[in-house]
Order: structure tokens, then C-alpha cells, then sequence
């Protein structure tokens, strides 16, 4: 008997070839992928604008996208394809759609928080490296082929500078295909925060593993220069860290901000980034773990060192070829934060002040810079206003962590005399209640220290009004701030003593 064959394979290779074709057809029929971040975004979005506006804004952003993807250039490198939709033109989208509703300075500083936000991925597999023995040696390699296989000479002109097993370094010229795009898209500013994110990202590694940039192309430089370094390796051995015992009572409280913007960075929703910061305190002899872990602290510091950064680049927006004086700058890094952005073309004269002992400690971790002038003395020696004079303004003077910790006529003394010799300047400077002069040694920041105590302090904002020294501009207090890492804090504005921590800005009287 013949046996009949079965038709059932036949049938499944049918239905296969049927369902294979059905989702081809499906995936070129089907619309654009979800823009990438925009999920984070929008989540973030919803946190300041609520859930409906992020919502809205973010199907705008996804419209954007899609038109810059259409008309955008096209590349046949797959690894400019990547960097082209995965990174410029969802930043530039985002941009653009914010630009179109809010002034272009707020656009930015919002499309950074939201970076940051988004570009945390990457670092997180840097803690991991970080244990491994050799940890350098394994990323010098990995840091290495990425650059060959991620960075094609088509879209970076790259240059290698140093290759050593205690540093790799490297710089771009010419050609950086995140500048290049931006630019011809007429975004050339939307290349710093860009710029930013590696800051962010890299500074991660920190201490096994130092990134530093002094420059970048989309900051305005002629170069971007990368430059890693094994922990050790980045200012000698790690037997050789910087002893800070000959800091006096005031400016050992330097040490307070700067490991409050170390522990800052790191964090995925910093307020503002500053690398360096953890780069200085991995080479100083001192333990910094106690105020690593005060998060409240480091908090309301990054709150008021971002808004002395604000005002810093209103400034010079408004006047590019200023003078600024940082009075009491420590180990603060404002200058290269502030003039490396839009507002700074390259005119600024910027004074740093502060005792001779501290300068000495900066300069081990600062290169001199020929806009930026050192004043080895006291804020009390009056006799740095004749350096500051040679210049002719305007001014605009800051002293961040200063004046709390002089008494009340050496204050007005300096006050007085800044009105005198630069009348229509600014000033800004931060103010505590009248109660921290009795409970300092409780604050447990100053606890840290070896003396700091607090000895001006006060309640009313105008009362340099009264001394005569000029009239209040502005009275910027920590706890009205729409800031969502406050969270219940916010509950302090009402609280009488609390509020009244304050960032105080006033015109010198004319």
C-alpha cells in the first residue's frame, strides 16, 4: 500500500513564511522608535512640571526628534550613526522644544539637570572598576580600543599626547562631530553641556582613577584635553599627600565646601559638578569621610554654591570684560566653572583672595591662568583693593564662607571700604541667623573643624542699608527654593531661625 505523505510540514513552512513576512512588513510599516532618554525625561519632567505638562512636552520633544532625524545629515559610519541618534539629536531636540518656551539660559541649565539624569547609565559600571585590581591598567585598555572602535577619526580629529601606565591622554582638534552637528544646527551653546556630562560621568572614577580637563572645544578652546591618570599617579605617590595642619581657624574651614562638591558630583542629580574637587581631596592628609556622609549639608552648600555660579555668569553675560573678585576662594574651582561657558569671551579679569597659606595649598592643584590673578592676604588688609583698582570694572565682588566668620566691625570695615574705592559694584555674600553666633560649635559641619566658630551673623537682610554700604538687590533664601532634593525641608521657610539662612546680594552705594 503506498503511503500518503503528509501535508502538515508543508502547512508549517507556509504559516512560518506567512508570519515571517507578516513582520517584516509590519516593521516597515511600523512608526519611529521611542526617542532615546525621553523616558527619563519625562519622568524628571514630571517631578517640577507635573505629570500632564511632562507628558505633553515630551510628545513635543518626540515630534522634534523625529523632523531634526528625517533632514539630519546621514553618516555611513555605524559609530557616528550611534552618536548622531542616540545622543546629539535627542539632546538637541529636547533643547530646541524647551528654547521654544523658556529663555535660552533656563533652557540650558534644564537640559542639564535632565542630562545628568540620563547619562548616569554609563558610570554605573564604574564602581565595579574601581575594585579591580589594576583597575587602571584595565581601562587604560578598554579606554583604548572604545576610542578606536567608538570615535572614528571621521567624526574626532584625536591626537594621542601621553601613553603611560601611570596616565593616558589625549587631545581633539579640529573636529568634534558633537560641536560640528550642533553648530550647523545653530546650537553651538547646547556643545558644553555635552561637555559637562564626560565631567559627570568620568568623575565617577574617582580616586583610583583622575579625569581632568582644562579645555574643550565646546567651551570656546582650541582643543579638548583629556587626560586620565592612575589615583596615585595624578600628583605622585600617595605617600606624598598634602599635609593641611598650617591652615589656620578660618580657612580650614575650606575644607567644608569642597568635600560637600566632591560628594556632590558624584551624584546622578548633582546641582553642579566639580571633578576636581574629589581629585584635590584624594591628595590631601586628611579624613573626609565624617562630612563625605552629611547629606544635608553638602546639599545646601551645592544649592548655594550653584547660585553663586548663576550670578557669576549673569555677570558676564551682562559684562564680559568685568572684573570678579572671589574673596576667601579656598579651593573652589568657580573660575574654570564659570568662564569656560556662554557670557565669557575670553576679556573677564577674575581676582582669587585668600591667606598666603591657602594659596600656597592652591597652587599645587591650580595652573596659573593669565585672566586669573592670585591676592595672597586677608580680606582685612585693604591693601589688595589697589591691585583690583588697576582694572576698570565693573566689579562684582563674591566672598562665599567668609564673613560669618569674622566679627561684625571688621565686616563693616571691609564693607565700607569696598564702597569707598568701587561704588555701583556688586556684592554677594551669604548671611546666617544671629542665633548660629551662640550654637556654631553645634552646627555639625564646624564640628569637623579644629576652632571654626561663628561670629557675625544676623536677621535683618537690610542692614547694610543702614551702615550706609549700598542697597539690597537680592535676598535668596535655602529653603524657598523649588529645589525637589529639599523634599520636606521645605517645611524650614516657615521655621523663624531657619529661614533666615540667606544668600545676600547688594549694590555698593554710588
Amino acid at each position: 500500500m503506498t503511503r500518503k505523505s503528509s501535508r502538515w510540514p508543508w502547512f508549517g513552512l507556509g504559516a512560518l513564511a506567512g508570519l515571517a513576512g507578516g513582520w517584516l512588513l509590519a516593521r516597515r510599516q511600523r512608526p519611529e522608535a521611542a526617542m532615546p532618554h525621553l523616558a527619563v525625561w519625562q519622568r524628571e519632567l514630571a517631578k517640577t512640571r507635573g505629570a500632564v505638562d511632562a507628558a505633553l512636552l515630551a510628545g513635543r520633544v518626540q515630534a522634534r526628534y523625529d523632523e531634526l532625524r528625517a533632514r539630519g545629515p546621514r553618516f555611513s559610519h555605524p559609530a557616528l550613526r550611534q552618536h548622531l541618534l542616540t545622543g546629539i539629536l535627542p539632546g538637541l531636540a529636547l533643547y530646541q522644544t524647551l528654547r521654544a518656551e523658556t529663555p535660552p539660559e533656563e533652557a540650558l541649565a534644564e537640559v542639564e539637570m535632565l542630562f545628568a539624569a540620563a547619562y548616569t547609565g554609563p558610570s554605573a559600571l564604574f564602581p565595579f572598576v574601581k575594585r579591580l585590581p589594576a583597575s587602571f591598567a584595565i581601562f587604560r585598555a578598554a579606554c583604548k580600543w572604545m576610542l578606536q572602535r567608538s570615535f572614528p577619526s571621521a567624526g574626532w580629529g584625536m591626537t594621542f599626547v601621553e601613553d603611560t601606565p601611570d596616565c593616558i591622554a589625549f587631545d581633539v582638534r579640529d573636529r568634534c562631530l558633537y560641536r560640528d552637528v550642533l553648530t550647523a544646527f545653530g546650537a553651538p551653546e547646547l556643545s558644553a553641556v555635552f561637555c559637562k556630562m564626560d565631567d559627570l560621568i568620568y568623575g565617577q572614577l574617582a580616586p583610583q582613577i583622575i579625569f581632568t580637563r582644562t579645555k574643550t572645544l565646546g567651551r570656546g578652546d582650541e582643543c579638548c584635553n583629556f587626560r586620565y591618570c592612575r589615583g596615585a599617579a595624578a600628583r605622585a605617590a600617595e605617600t606624598t599627600k598634602t599635609d593641611v595642619q598650617q591652615l589656620n581657624d578660618v580657612s580650614e574651614t575650606l575644607l567644608l565646601p569642597l568635600a560637600y562638591r566632591a560628594a556632590e558630583s558624584r551624584r546622578p542629580d548633582a546641582l553642579l559638578h566639580d571633578p576636581r574637587a574629589a581629585e584635590i581631596i584624594a591628595q590631601l592628609d586628611h579624613d573626609f569621610s565624617r562630612l563625605e556622609r552629611q547629606q544635608f549639608q553638602h546639599l545646601s552648600v551645592a544649592m548655594r554654591a550653584r547660585e553663586f555660579d548663576r550670578a557669576v555668569r549673569a555677570f558676564l553675560t551682562q559684562h564680559p570684560d568685568g572684573v570678579v573678585v572671589d574673596i576667601g576662594c579656598g579651593l573652589d574651582t568657580r573660575f574654570e566653572r564659570t568662564c569656560a561657558v556662554q557670557g565669557d569671551d575670553g576679556q573677564v579679569t577674575w581676582f582669587n583672595l585668600d591667606f598666603p597659606e591657602v594659596v600656597a595649598l592652591r597652587e599645587r592643584f591650580f595652573a596659573p591662568h593669565p585672566r586669573c590673578h592670585t591676592l595672597a592676604c586677608s580680606v582685612l588688609e585693604l591693601a589688595w583693593m589697589d591691585k583690583v583698582a588697576q582694572h576698570p570694572g565693573p566689579y562684582f565682588f563674591l566672598a562665599e564662607g567668609v564673613f560669618p566668620y569674622l566679627a561684625e566691625v571688621e565686616v563693616k570695615q571691609v564693607m565700607l571700604a569696598l564702597r569707598d574705592r568701587f561704588p555701583g559694584a556688586e556684592l554677594m555674600f551669604d548671611a546666617l541667623p544671629a542665633l548660629m553666633t551662640r550654637l556654631s560649635r553645634l552646627h555639625p559641619a564646624l564640628r569637623q573643624t579644629r576652632a571654626a566658630q561663628v561670629r557675625w551673623a544676623f536677621n535683618d537682610s537690610r542692614l547694610l542699608e543702614t551702615w550706609g554700604v549700598g542697597r539690597l538687590l537680592a535676598d535668596w533664601r535655602y529653603y524657598e527654593q523649588n529645589e525637589p532634593r529639599l523634599g520636606w525641608y521645605k517645611v524650614f521657610r516657615y521655621v523663624p531661625f531657619l529661614r533666615d539662612f540667606r544668600v545676600l546680594r547688594y549694590r555698593l552705594r554710588i
